[in-house]
């Protein structure tokens, strides 16, 4: 069993991690946007989104839980009922870095060269992903009661099934994008 300590943490975690893929998004938008006016070909945004994908909502998660870790550190106070008292500011600034990694992870998703797609090039970025997974989902097996911790640990494994397959979905798109060059043109 979980000490209150530790569910808290886990939440302020998981919270950091649901920060992170949400500002990961503005990254896909700006990778849509930069691939079609660097190619000059309309339809590409959409290899663009998929290239962009990866590396802003790795770089944008990183940020935001490396953030949330001196707030986990200095902002917990046991005698308030919401246990945090994290300030505005502090939120706010994660987040504008978050959006910053991923407009960062955007940028670098776009520069043609040749991936790794070896084994090491697709199960090392599935780990990661179903790490992150596992972070966003074990939330939700603290619902209804904690009395056990069977429940949290299937969240946990359903989120590193979820997101390591949702990885590996976008390297294969990825990878299908960098064989044939798409134009519609």
């Amino acid at each position: 069993m979980f000490t209150d300590r530790q569910i808290e943490n886990i939440l302020m975690l998981s919270i950091a991690v649901w920060l992170g893929l949400f500002a990961s998004a503005a990254g896909i938008l700006i990778g849509a946007i930069i691939r079609p006016i660097r190619t000059r070909r309309f339809f590409s945004f959409l290899p663009g989104a998929f290239h962009a994908a990866l590396p802003a909502a790795s770089i944008a998660v990183l940020v935001s839980v490396v953030s949330a870790i001196p707030q986990i550190l200095l902002c917990y106070d046991p005698y308030q009922t919401s246990r945090w008292d994290v300030p505005v500011w502090a939120m706010s600034a994660q987040f504008i870095a978050a959006l910053i990694g991923s407009a960062i992870g955007a940028f670098y998703g776009q520069h043609p060269r040749r991936a790794a797609f070896g084994l090491g090039g697709i199960v090392v970025p599935m780990f990661i992903g179903g790490v992150a997974g596992a972070m966003a989902l074990v939330p939700y097996g603290f619902d209804d009661g904690y009395e056990s911790d069977a429940p949290v640990f299937g969240q946990a494994a359903l989120g590193f099934v979820v997101g390591g397959f949702i990885v590996c979905m976008c390297r294969l798109a990825t990878r299908a994008f960098r064989r044939r060059p798409v134009s519609f043109n």
